[in-house]
């Protein structure tokens, strides 16, 4: 485990990415119709026994993506927030500290070589620990995307009923 001052300053870094994407998110001043092709879809899929993932599937990739995680706090607790499978190549992951998510989860995901992000697979996993009976529902809220600077893609919200164990 880091020293003090070195979580300090992974967090100062974390925050300073964030406020980065959130830039380029203000910078979107105009969601962009995308003729006759629907925005990339998300999903969440439970992919074993503890975890989640969140996947995107579409036509064309984002460059940048965020949203908030959400959960029922009563029947899970977010144990750990990692890159998906699909993902892990991007320089940018970013999120809240899950020790500190109660019930939910700022989540976002950009390159700043300016690499697009995968169209179709996982782009987090979430690690969760039962709570109470461990059954309860996952949901992906404000979510948002972003082609390029001034170019938003709205997405559609998801959720999922679970069963952590």
């Amino acid at each position: 485990m880091g020293s003090s001052s070195q979580i300090q300053q992974n967090n100062h870094k974390r925050v300073a990415l964030c406020a980065a994407c959130l830039a380029l998110f203000a910078a979107c001043d105009q969601t962009l119709p995308m003729p006759d092709t629907p925005a990339p879809k998300l999903t969440l899929k439970q992919t074993g026994t503890n975890t989640v993932d969140l996947k995107i599937s579409g036509r064309y990739a984002l460059r940048a993506m965020q949203a908030r995680l959400t959960y029922d706090s009563a029947a899970m607790r977010l144990l750990k927030v990692e890159a998906g499978k699909e993902s892990s190549r991007l320089d940018r992951v970013f999120f809240s500290d899950p020790k500190k998510a109660d019930g939910g989860c700022n989540i976002g995901i950009t390159d700043t070589r300016k690499v697009l992000l995968p169209s179709r697979g996982a782009l987090f996993r979430f690690t969760f620990e039962a709570r109470g009976s461990g059954q309860g529902t996952v949901r992906i809220e404000h979510p948002l995307g972003a082609l390029g600077v001034g170019e938003r893609v709205d997405l559609a919200r998801t959720s999922l009923g679970v069963l952590i164990k």
